[in-house]
Parts: C-alpha cells; sequence; structure tokens
C-alpha cells in the first residue's frame, strides 16, 4: 500500500500513480492527539508517525468516505492461478464514536476483465472492543487469491459523525505471501499483555485483548479494594492486575483474543497440538465475585468443537481472603479445530466489582504424546534415521515406505531393562485415547487394533532372550502395508519398573504415522 498512513499528510499524491483515489466522500490526515483521535502516547507505542487515516466530519455532516489504490498482479499470474499465492491484509483501527461509524480495509479481486473473484476485509472495530478506549487495535487475515485473479482492488472505508465522533486506521497493509498460513510459535507464550501491565488495550499488537462486553481496568495491587502487594509478589504479578471498571455499564465484563491455528492443520488433524493454559482468578473477601477464563477450540466456520473451562474460583476456594489462587489446564485440540478463542469473564457481586484476573497464559505444545516423562525416548524415521523434537512426533507415509523406530534411555538408567513396544491402528485423526487413569498411555486396550510388537515380559526371544533396552538404542524396522492408506498408526514403548514415578511403568513419549 501506498502511504500507508498517511505520513505525507495529505489522501492524494498527485507525485505517485499508487496514491489513494477517493471514491466518495472525505478524508483527513489526523495527528495523534487531536480531536477525537487517539492520543500520541498511543502513536508512538504503534509505530504509527504523526498522522493516521481518518474520516471527515464538518459540522452538521455526517461522513462516508472511501478511497481505493489498484494492485496488478499479472506478473504473479503462474503462482496464483496454481494456488501458490494468498492475500495478507493488516492494520490497526479504532474509533472515537458510541455508535456504528468503523473503519475498516477491503480487497476485491478482479479477473483480466474485470469480473469480481472474491472479497475480503478486516477492521471494524467497534468502541465495546475498545474497551471504550479511544485507541488503537490491531487486526490482520490471510486470504487465497482466486484463480484467474489479475488485479486486486483495495478499499479503505471510513465513516464519522459530528456528534458520535471518527473512525480512524493506521499502517495499512496489503502483502502477497505464499499459500499456508504460517504456524504459531510452540512454546512461546501467545498472548500480548498477559499480566496487564499495560493496561487493558495492546494497540501495536495483533495478539492483545478486545473487549465484548463491559468496561475493564488494570489497576495496582494493595489498594484498599485488590489484593495486596504481597500477593504480587508471591505470583510474580507485577503491579497491576484486572477487574471491572467501575465505569462499567454492566457487572459483567468478558476479554477475547481468537487464534488462528491453521498453520497447525496437520498436527491438530493427528491429535498432535496442545494447549496449555494458565491465569490467576480472585476476588474480594467473602463477596460472591466470579472469574474465569474459557479456551474454546471451532471450525473455520465458527462452530464449536468443545471448549474447557478454568476457574471461577469462589469466596470459598479464597477462605473469603481477598487474593489470587492459579488455575491450570491442558488440552488438546481437536481434529478440524482451526481457530482458538480464549475469553476471560468477569462478573462482581457488589458495587465495586471485585472480580480479579492476572497472568492469563496460552502455550502451544506438541506434548499430547509425553509420556511418563523418564528415562525413555521414543524416535522414528521414514526412509531415514529415526529423530524427534517438536512435532517431529508425527510422520506421514506411502506403502512401501520403510519405517524405523528406535528406543533409548538416554541417561542409561533402564539399558538391559525388557521392553515392551505397542502399535494401534485406527481412523485418521480419531486417535484411541487413553485408558482411564493412564494418561500417559497413549494405546487403548479397549479399543481394537492394537498390537505388540516387542514383547520383553512374557516373550522367551529364543536363543537372543527377550527384547530390551539396547544401549544407544533399539531399532525395529517395519514396511508400511497398503492397508496403512487412511489410516494412523500409534507408536509407544513400556518398560517394566518398580523405581518408575508410579512404582509401575516408564512410558516413552508416542509417535503417530499417518498412511496417505
Amino acid at each position: 500500500i501506498h502511504d500507508p498512513g498517511l505520513e505525507s499528510g495529505a489522501m492524494i499524491d498527485p507525485s505517485d500513480e499508487r496514491s489513494w483515489t477517493v471514491d466518495f466522500g472525505r478524508f483527513q490526515a489526523g495527528v495523534y492527539g487531536g480531536p477525537g483521535l487517539p492520543p500520541a502516547s498511543v502513536g508512538i507505542a504503534v509505530g504509527g508517525g504523526s498522522f493516521l487515516l481518518a474520516g471527515f466530519n464538518p459540522s452538521g455532516v455526517s461522513g462516508q468516505s472511501q478511497a481505493r489504490q489498484v494492485i496488478d498482479v499479472t506478473g504473479h499470474a503462474t503462482a496464483i492461478d496454481a494456488g501458490g499465492l494468498m492475500l495478507r491484509l493488516a492494520g490497526s483501527f479504532g474509533q472515537s464514536s458510541s455508535g456504528a461509524v468503523t473503519s475498516r480495509i477491503g480487497a476485491v479481486f478482479l479477473s483480466q476483465n474485470g469480473g469480481q473473484l472474491g472479497t475480503m476485509s478486516i477492521g471494524q472495530i467497534s468502541l465495546t472492543q475498545l474497551n471504550s478506549e479511544v485507541s488503537l487495535i490491531r487486526r490482520s487475515d490471510y486470504r487465497p487469491i482466486p484463480v484467474n485473479t489479475r488485479q486486486i482492488r483495495l478499499e479503505f472505508y471510513c465513516g464519522a459523525d459530528p456528534v458520535q465522533g471518527l473512525s480512524y486506521a493506521d499502517d495499512l497493509s496489503a502483502m502477497l505471501v505464499a499459500a499456508g498460513r504460517p504456524p504459531l510459535a510452540i512454546d512461546t507464550e501467545l498472548l500480548a499483555n498477559p499480566d496487564f501491565e499495560a493496561g487493558v488495550l495492546s494497540p501495536a499488537s495483533e495478539d492483545g485483548w478486545g473487549l465484548d462486553y463491559g468496561i475493564a481496568e488494570a489497576v495496582p495491587y494493595g489498594l484498599t479494594e485488590t489484593p495486596p502487594i504481597a500477593v504480587a509478589n508471591a505470583i510474580a504479578g507485577g503491579s497491576q492486575l484486572l477487574r471491572i471498571s467501575s465505569t462499567s455499564p454492566t457487572s459483567q465484563i468478558q476479554l477475547f483474543k481468537i487464534f488462528d491455528l491453521s498453520g497447525h492443520q496437520h498436527e491438530i488433524d493427528h491429535g498432535g497440538l496442545g494447549v496449555h493454559a494458565s491465569v490467576w482468578l480472585g476476588g474480594f473477601g467473602n463477596s460472591f465475585d466470579f472469574a474465569r477464563m474459557r479456551v474454546h477450540f471451532t471450525n473455520p466456520n465458527g462452530s464449536s468443537l468443545g471448549s474447557h473451562d478454568l476457574g471461577p474460583v469462589t469466596a470459598l476456594d479464597r477462605g473469603n481472603v481477598t487474593t489470587l489462587l492459579q488455575r491450570t489446564g491442558d488440552f488438546v485440540a481437536p481434529a478440524g479445530a482451526r481457530r482458538l478463542r480464549i475469553e476471560l469473564y468477569l462478573q462482581g457481586s457488589g458495587p465495586n466489582f471485585h472480580a480479579f484476573v492476572d497472568n492469563a497464559s496460552i502455550v502451544l505444545d506438541n506434548e499430547s504424546f509425553r509420556g511418563t516423562d523418564e528415562d525413555l525416548e521414543l524416535l522414528s524415521g521414514i526412509n531415514g534415521a529415526p529423530t524427534n523434537g517438536p512435532f517431529d512426533d508425527l510422520k506421514t507415509a506411502v506403502p512401501g515406505d520403510i519405517l524405523a523406530l528406535s528406543i533409548r534411555s538416554p541417561l542409561g538408567t533402564l539399558d538391559f531393562k525388557p521392553l515392551i513396544l505397542l502399535t494401534q491402528i485406527y481412523a485418521s485423526g480419531s486417535p484411541p485415547g487413553s485408558p482411564p487413569g493412564f494418561p500417559t498411555i497413549h494405546v487403548n486396550p479397549a479399543q481394537p487394533n492394537i498390537f505388540i510388537l516387542l514383547d520383553g515380559v512374557t516373550s522367551q526371544g529364543g536363543i537372543f532372550g527377550p527384547p530390551i533396552v539396547i544401549p544407544g538404542g533399539t531399532i525395529q524396522q517395519l514396511l508400511v502395508p497398503t492397508g496403512l492408506t487412511g489410516m494412523d498408526a500409534i507408536f509407544q514403548a513400556l518398560v517394566l519398573e518398580q523405581n518408575a514415578a508410579n512404582h509401575i511403568f516408564v512410558s516413552s513419549n508416542a509417535h503417530v504415522i499417518s498412511g496417505s
């Protein structure tokens, strides 16, 4: 996008053919700190320079404005028609309006003859989502570029009202990117501002909170109606926590953040993506406060595939003390999940709305196939050396491939111990689950198609004796059969060991081989 933040100070740049062309209405180069616009501190936080794109609302006139830029993508025709390119739109959006005045940027995909092939848009941030603050929220989205697209018309829309206020945007972006959404980071905090030290909103980040309803505020520890500073020190809570604002029109508020999981589609549909959630929840004295975190999975159309709640923490849980208690959970993304919605819900019981939240955390991992986390490791390889690592426990094979498995005791504590290797075959994307009471075992005797590949406990093993954990790794090689097409096979090793943490067995991590 040419002049994406209007830093030129004017909507039209006569010297550049890429300049905006106004379809209708009028725009202004808004100045941070100007009437109805975000303060200079927001401009500094987002790196937005001095200006932003804003609607124009002369006295007594309600304005709707739209400008466009047209991008010729004919030079990318081969990649587009092969499904190899996507369009990524991004921008920071906001408004100071109490009405339906919003800003957005959209794209219209056009054929060589100007026929419309599809559209996309982002923005339309409401004042509620902005926590009733005059600020910005960063948003982005990806969309595959339709076959036969030769032009992309970008349309920026902005509304303004002389009474209700302005809408505005900054740092707009449109980029051609390779097909396939990038995966989210693993073993890394996904939430921006999870501890609310920067307030409620995070204008500079796409991973900050928005609000569904109500008004929230970040307040210090150590006030008469908040937990003492000693609690903050004990939980590494910083100086602030979240609560319902005294200016909220309701005694219930809900914050949300949506993450796109499409980049992990393969792992998700084979049961391989885990979500670790954590949050500190609390309230005031013996009041009937209510706070919870909800982890909600949906498919691409927004239909629910299941949710999990952390909390609430009640006054009874807190012993009628003004404090916070931690709640955690580990969940596996269900097959078909493409969106992860995180919700923080707070409900107050008194005039000061004393429900509290701090230190929220969402981390993705591939620990859905963890064993007992002791000294037994399973590695796998397809037509090559066995490997293990993040998301390396899910591999794809075709009939005739050679599957190599290695079971080893990295520290040597289980060397020469009798070894069991199990596998179970199941419909792709529908893992058998763990037996009741044994979450570290991923083959399930209650389900069909379970096989013992190595039996070091009951098998005599002939002249060489029963299978054992060989120093450096016990190797097992298998030919991938035709019958695995459309199916998955999960493999896991066990060693019976009285010195194990559970005094019965040590289980390795499990690996899944997906037949294609």
